[in-house]
């Protein structure tokens, strides 16, 4: 059995553990850090592909996690850190321009705008709360999802459906997989319903980084040295007493170390066999967190025929995807590259076709477009997926949300330090919780909390969680709802009369 011995080990090469590892040693370079990662790559729920283009190269385009908001300043400046460039979508000429006011009946932007009051009202309800775990209140929206609320509190079929169009394009969910009180508590995070009324303001869906987003985390490989980073070592057991860590992984390696970070998706935590045990409450909420089943796509063209096409708006070509059988199933946008090579990309909820293979995906994906665009979608360049469910120790993506009735323990037990070990990744995160801005954000933060106890000296007076952060940074999943409700849904609606043979728009466009 190899053995090693080190100050610090990170476990998970995605950007939380990445961060984590490098926030530790930029602030004191005499930490022995060692990041273990299960898979035979790093970046996580990133992921970079090359893909032939329309000019004859190869370009980039990314299957994982993509977009780079404004109020994303954690993600923004260590972009800037490591001098990688975005670019702004719309700057590729995707910007159609379409009649200012949106097709929604009247009838549904009052319900939904009634909605958002009532959330207000709830909301106010939430941050007076000190104790979610023992608040009646909190007990009983924890036992209520959101679709039980969305049907009692809205009466019009339009505004429901942009509520579900949203929920299961974005979270890879329908809104009766997720309680009211976690919808709530996202709104909390955001610092307000005005992520959720003006996504345009506080939108986490601004730019892309030319030549993708994985670069980052090669970047902060190089940086932190790459004899610090153990690809292939999924970690089996974490043994802890008051004095040190060990940490053995399936392939016999034992590792001596004085502090632990898990940045690993919740469910696999809970894989891990602890000695001592996680607390009954913290193991139980782990195993809570359930995968959102969600395939990513990327389609490179010639020429980019979908430009005309009147689901354009200011964000550019966005549409819901359509399954005659099964409704709104997923969205697509227009994903041409920096370099300016055509390509659609988009994401479809696969939590039917769990079974399905990547080639039945591939045929569902072109049917769908097929029937959204016409027969110019096959005559593709190159196409790609990612069935991010099959993803070996990745189970799932984007965000995953909490099983009715946990929520109430996430904030005080997900992010918990368990003695010597730490948790970090994006569902921890304070902010942009499931998004990379989270993954970053809860990073520095693990890492911050044991240099409180290794080097007290070196410790950043940085507080990650400070309450005193812009409203515009405290978002998560609700810009996914602010994105996903409004923009995503509300936006994608923004088209005229001849979109009206899709299912969906037919309840949302004026008759």
């Amino acid at each position: 059995m190899e053995k090693l011995t080190v100050d610090v080990v990170v476990i998970g090469a995605g950007l939380s553990g990445l961060v984590s590892a490098y926030h530790l040693l930029k602030t004191d370079h005499r930490l022995k850090v060692l990041v273990l990662e299960a898979k035979d790559r790093i970046g996580g729920r990133t992921q970079t592909v090359q893909l032939k283009s329309a000019d004859g190269s190869i370009d980039f385009w990314d299957v994982g996690g993509e977009w780079v908001g404004r109020p994303q300043m954690f993600l923004q400046d260590l972009l800037k850190t490591f001098r990688l460039d975005t670019f702004i979508p719309t700057a590729t000429n995707t910007y159609v321009p379409v009649p200012t006011e949106p097709p929604l009946s009247w009838k549904t932007r009052v319900d939904l705008k009634m909605l958002c009051l009532k959330l207000r009202r709830l909301k106010s309800i939430i941050d007076s709360i000190e104790s979610l775990v023992d608040s009646i209140r909190a007990i009983q929206w924890d036992a209520i999802t959101l679709e039980n609320y969305v049907k009692e509190n809205l009466w019009t079929e339009g505004a429901m459906a942009v509520v579900d169009t949203a929920c299961r394009c974005m979270f890879g969910l329908s809104p009766s997989e997720m309680s009211l009180l976690y919808f709530l508590m996202y709104i909390q995070d955001a610092g307000g319903l005005e992520v959720f009324i003006q996504p345009n303001m506080y939108s986490g869906k601004d730019c892309r980084v030319k030549g993708g987003i994985q670069q980052l985390a090669s970047n902060i490989v190089y940086k932190i040295g790459r004899k610090n980073v153990l690809l292939r070592q999924p970690v089996t057991h974490i043994v802890q007493n008051p004095e040190r860590v060990v940490v053995v992984t399936s392939n016999r390696m034992q590792v001596l170390c004085q502090r632990v970070i898990l940045a690993v998706p919740p469910h696999h935590i809970a894989s891990i066999s602890f000695t001592p045990s996680l607390p009954p409450n913290q193991l139980s909420l782990l195993k809570s967190v359930p995968l959102a089943f969600l395939v990513k796509f990327a389609v490179t063209y010639e020429e980019a025929f979908w430009r005309n096409d009147t689901g354009s708006n200011q964000f550019g070509f966005q549409r819901v995807l359509e399954d005659p059988g099964a409704g709104s199933v997923g969205i697509v946008y227009d994903a041409t590259s920096s370099g300016g090579n055509p390509a659609l990309a988009g994401f479809l909820s696969s939590v039917s076709d769990t079974d399905s293979d990547d080639e039945a995906h591939k045929k569902k994906i072109l049917y769908l477009l097929e029937a959204l665009l016409g027969d110019s979608v096959r005559d593709f360049v190159d196409i790609t997926l990612k069935d991010w469910s099959k993803e070996p120790y990745n189970g799932g993506c984007f965000l995953k949300s909490l099983i009715p009735g946990t929520t109430r323990y996430l904030n005080q037990d997900l992010r918990t330090a368990f003695d010597r070990v730490h948790f970090a990744g994006t569902e921890t995160a304070t902010v942009w919780c499931g998004f990379m801005n989270g993954a970053v954000q809860s990073g520095f933060r693990a890492a911050s909390e044991i240099l409180k106890h290794l080097c007290p000296e070196e410790t950043t007076t940085t507080n990650n969680n400070s309450g005193g952060l812009n409203l515009a940074l405290k978002s998560m999943s609700l810009a996914i709802f602010g994105a996903g409700l409004l923009s995503v849904a509300f936006m994608l609606m923004k088209s005229n009369a001849a979109n009206k043979s899709s299912p969906i728009l037919k309840l949302l466009v004026e008759k």
